[in-house]
C-alpha cells in the first residue's frame, strides 16, 4: 500500500483535509519573511540559531525554539522518507510561496523517487478569493485536490532557484523574481514583489507597517477590527495575527514610537507558549491609537522616525536602523 502524505501551510488546513483524504497530514509553518534566513539548509545547526533568533518571542526563548523547531523539522523530513505519494497544499500568498520554495529545497533528498502534487490556488469554483483552505467545505476541498499537479523538475528547479533569491542578502535577488515567469506558479512573482514592500519606504515604515497606521487613524483601535482592516488592504492577506501584533511592538516600543498600545502585559509573546506569568491573551483587552508624533507624520505624509531606529531583518536583508537625529539641546 503506497503510503501518502499531505503537507499543508497551516494547522487548520491540515486538520479539516485529514477528515477527507488519506495518509498522514503534517503542517509546515515559518514566519519566513521576518528573518534572519541563512542560505543554508535543515542539515546545519546555524539555520535553527537563526530561526530560534527570529521566533524567540513567540515559542518562549531561543533555547526552547530551536528545540521545537529541530523537532518539528525532524518530524517533516522522516515524515517525507517513508512517502511515496507526497501533496503539497499551499496558497498564493507570500508565506505560502516561501515556504513551499524552501520546502522543495530543503528535501531535496527526502524527495527523490516520490511522487509529488501541488495543490496551489487562490480561487474557489465560485470565482472568489479566499485566504486558507481551511475555509473551503469538503466539496471544494475534493475539488481542489482533484486540481492538483505532478511537480515537473523545472518546477522543483524554479522552487530551489527562487529560495536561493529569497535568502539573498539583497533585495536585487527579490527584484529579479518578480520580473520573471515561473514554471512553479504565477504566484511566485507577486509574492517576491510583496516581500519588497516589506523592505521601508522613503519615511521610514514598510507597507504592512503603513496599512497599520492607516487603519489607526481610520478609527480601528481594537485589535480585531484593526486585523480586518490591515488584512482588507491587502490582494493577497500573507499573515495571521501574530504578526500583526509583532509589528504593533515594533512600532510602540521604539525611541520615538508612532503609535501606543493600552493593555493588560506585553502584546508579544502571545504563542502557546508563554511564560505563565502573562494572563491569558484577550484581544479586546488592548487597545491601539496613534501618538501625536505618528499622527502628526501621518497627516503631513512625512517621515516617521520610529521605525527607521531599529535593528531588523527582511528575509535575509539587514536592515541596521538608523540613529534618530539630535534634538537642538543635544546638537
Amino acid at each position: 500500500m503506497r503510503a501518502m502524505l499531505h503537507i499543508h501551510s497551516g494547522d487548520w488546513s491540515a486538520k479539516a483535509a485529514s477528515a477527507l483524504f488519506g495518509g498522514t497530514h503534517l503542517a509546515w509553518t515559518d514566519n519566513l519573511f521576518e528573518g534572519p534566513l541563512p542560505p543554508t539548509d535543515w542539515d546545519d545547526p546555524a539555520w535553527y540559531d537563526a530561526r530560534a533568533e527570529a521566533l524567540a518571542d513567540y515559542l518562549g526563548g531561543r533555547e526552547r525554539a530551536a528545540s521545537l523547531l529541530r523537532k518539528r523539522y525532524d518530524i517533516i523530513r522522516k515524515a517525507l522518507a517513508r512517502a511515496d505519494e507526497v501533496t503539497l497544499w499551499f496558497d498564493s500568498c507570500l508565506y505560502d510561496m516561501m515556504l513551499l520554495c524552501q520546502l522543495l529545497h530543503f528535501a531535496r533528498e527526502e524527495l527523490r523517487g516520490t511522487d509529488l502534487f501541488l495543490v496551489c490556488e487562490e480561487l474557489r469554483s465560485d470565482g472568489s478569493r479566499f485566504a486558507g483552505y481551511a475555509e473551503l467545505d469538503e466539496k471544494e476541498f475534493e475539488t481542489m485536490f482533484g486540481r492538483r499537479r505532478l511537480l515537473t523538475k523545472p518546477m522543483i528547479d524554479d522552487a530551489r532557484e527562487s529560495w536561493r533569491a529569497f535568502t539573498a542578502a539583497s533585495p536585487e535577488a527579490w527584484r529579479r523574481l518578480a520580473r520573471r515567469e515561473h514554471p512553479l506558479t504565477p504566484f511566485l512573482a507577486p509574492a517576491a514583489r510583496r516581500l519588497l514592500e516589506q523592505l521601508p519606504d522613503e519615511s521610514g515604515l514598510n507597507r504592512l507597517e503603513r496599512e497599520i497606521m492607516t487603519a489607526l487613524a481610520a478609527g480601528r483601535t481594537q485589535l480585531a477590527p484593526l486585523f480586518e482592516a490591515v488584512s482588507a488592504a491587502e490582494e493577497r492577506p500573507f499573515f495571521g495575527d501574530t504578526v500583526v501584533w509583532q509589528a504593533l511592538d515594533r512600532l510602540a516600543t521604539d525611541e520615538l514610537p508612532p503609535i501606543k498600545l493600552h493593555g493588560p502585559a506585553a502584546l508579544i509573546p502571545i504563542d502557546a507558549y508563554p511564560p505563565p506569568e502573562l494572563p491569558e491573551f484577550r484581544a479586546d483587552a488592548w487597545r491601539v491609537t496613534l501618538t501625536p508624533e505618528g499622527q502628526r507624520a501621518l497627516e503631513a505624509g512625512g517621515p516617521f522616525p520610529g521605525p527607521r531606529s531599529r535593528e531588523r531583518r527582511v528575509a535575509n536583508v539587514h536592515l541596521p536602523g538608523s540613529p534618530l537625529p539630535a534634538s537642538p539641546k543635544q546638537a
